[in-house]
């Protein structure tokens, strides 16, 4: 069982280094255009916020009150 959560989390590690390319290639001329910048400006933030949330998600027992409350902002799609 061990091994597949290492394998797991070698994946997830994977994945989000993929993501954090695609977001340093999309973002930059997406923020330069006029036409884009306000819906690129909302997507930093919102996948700011996320990786915030997620961060501290992962620090806390799944008892804490503070948990519970990520837990909602989470379901609500931040």
């Amino acid at each position: 069982m061990n091994q597949f959560f290492q394998m797991l989390k070698k994946d997830h590690e994977e994945v989000k280094g993929i993501l954090g390319q695609l977001k340093e290639t999309n973002y930059p001329p997406m923020l330069a255009k006029k036409e884009t910048r306000e819906d690129s400006m909302d997507g930093v933030e919102e996948h700011h916020v996320s990786d915030m949330v997620l961060k501290g998600l992962e620090t806390m027992p799944k008892g804490d009150d503070q948990r519970q409350m990520l837990d909602q902002i989470i379901q609500q799609g931040i």
